[in-house]
C-alpha cells in the first residue's frame, strides 16, 4: 500500500487508512494540534514489505529465459517479473502450461503464479515478416551489385 494523496478539499478517504494528515498549505500539515513541515517531519507510514519469492535456479539462452522460482506461503497475488521490454511476441509458460502475460511498470513482462515452486519460461518468437524482409534485402543488394557489374562491363565493351 502506498500513501494516498488527494488535493481535494474534502476527499473520500478509505476506512482502512492508518494515518490521515490534512495539509494546511503547500508544505505544512496539522498533527496533534501542531503545525508540522512535510519535508522536515516525515508523516507517511508504510506497511511491512510483502513477502518476496526466490529464484532457485535460472538458465539463459539466446531467446529463452527459464527460472525455477519459489513463491512464499500466503501469497495471494504473486507475479514473476521479467525485466525485459514487453512485446506481444513473448511467450510465457508456468510449469509447462502457457500462461497469461501482463505488462507491469515500466513496461516489463510479468506472469501471475500461486504459492509454491514453479518453473517459469519466457521465450521470444520473432515475427516471420522480419526473416522475409532480410531475405528480400539480401536479394535486392545482390541484384544491385550484379546490375552494377553488368553496366560496368557494357561500358567497357562500348569504349573499345
Amino acid at each position: 500500500m502506498h500513501p494516498l494523496i488527494s488535493v481535494e478539499a474534502n476527499p473520500d478517504i478509505p476506512q482502512d487508512m492508518k494515518k490521515i494528515i490534512s495539509m494546511t498549505d503547500e508544505v505544512s500539515y496539522m498533527e496533534n494540534n501542531q503545525v508540522k513541515n512535510i519535508f522536515s517531519d516525515f508523516p507517511f507510514v508504510f506497511p511491512e514489505s510483502t513477502p518476496s519469492g526466490k529464484i532457485v535456479r535460472e538458465a539463459v539462452s539466446k531467446q529463452i529465459y527459464t527460472a525455477d522460482v519459489e513463491a512464499p506461503a500466503g501469497c495471494e497475488s504473486c507475479f514473476v517479473m521479467f525485466k525485459m521490454s514487453f512485446h506481444p511476441n513473448w511467450k510465457v509458460t508456468v510449469d509447462g502450461q502457457e500462461a497469461e502475460k501482463s505488462v507491469v511498470f515500466p513496461f516489463y513482462l510479468a506472469v501471475p503464479i500461486t504459492e509454491g515452486f514453479h518453473t517459469v519460461e519466457f521465450s521470444y518468437h520473432p515475427n516471420n515478416l522480419k526473416v522475409w524482409l532480410i531475405v528480400f534485402e539480401i536479394i535486392l543488394i545482390i541484384g544491385f551489385l550484379f546490375r552494377k557489374q553488368i553496366v560496368s562491363l557494357l561500358n567497357k565493351r562500348n569504349t573499345v
